[in-house]
């Protein structure tokens, strides 16, 4: 799948587990929601540096480190085989400075990084439910 479909992927799976999380306390919404926003802000900064023909260099440990605190993050509300499973894809997935490579020589680049946004809007999509209490 790659590191965008990965991505994307993670994302889209979050996003579908948002009323999962509409049951835990305001402070807790609004952590998982802050969370939610620092991983779909990376992902905007890698698009804008792969756009602008960049290595978007120290996106790699970030979205690591998102992935690592996943489980911990919201496991007891989605459920922490669930958690396990989407922080490995995530993990799977950290590479991002390897994507301006191998956009280089893609075809559907404009595709793909349209993906790697629409992956971003997931994110805050679903930070913004939490935020709504939905």
């Amino acid at each position: 799948m790659g590191i965008i479909g990965d991505i994307l992927e993670v994302a889209k799976t979050l996003f579908d587990l948002r009323n999962k999380l509409s049951k835990a306390k305001k402070e807790r919404k609004q952590a998982v929601a802050d969370y939610y926003n620092r991983i779909a802000d990376t992902l905007k900064h890698v698009v804008a540096k792969l756009r602008a023909n960049e290595v978007p260099h120290g996106d790699c440990e970030k979205v690591l480190t998102y992935a690592e605190q996943l489980p911990e993050t919201i496991g007891d509300l989605i459920g922490n085989d669930v958690a396990i499973e989407l922080s490995k894809k995530l993990a799977n997935a950290h590479e991002v400075e390897l994507l301006l490579y191998q956009l280089d020589a893609a075809t559907d680049r404009e595709a793909q990084l349209a993906q790697l946004e629409k992956a971003s809007g997931y994110f805050e999509a679903s930070a913004d439910s939490l935020r709504a209490g939905r």
